[in-house]
């Protein structure tokens, strides 16, 4: 690991439950997506459960958030 790198990349046991995460928060967008009865701020929901999903699997793929400067 370069001496400059601030942050530590994340521990395996954290990158695993972060992609566990990533995996629920996505069914949930499904679930919400699919969900027939209208409910009040339905796609806000999703997008939210979108977008926390992706940082989560960014976190788990790479282990940093952002993803590592290249």
């Amino acid at each position: 690991m370069p001496d400059n790198d601030p942050k530590p990349p994340a521990r395996p046991f954290f990158r695993k439950l972060a992609l566990a995460a990533a995996i629920v928060c996505f069914l949930f967008a499904v679930v919400f997506a699919a969900t027939p009865i209208p409910l009040k701020n339905k796609w806000f929901t999703v997008k939210i459960c979108v977008i926390v999903g992706l940082v989560m699997l960014t976190i788990g793929m790479t282990g940093h958030w952002p993803g590592p400067k290249r």
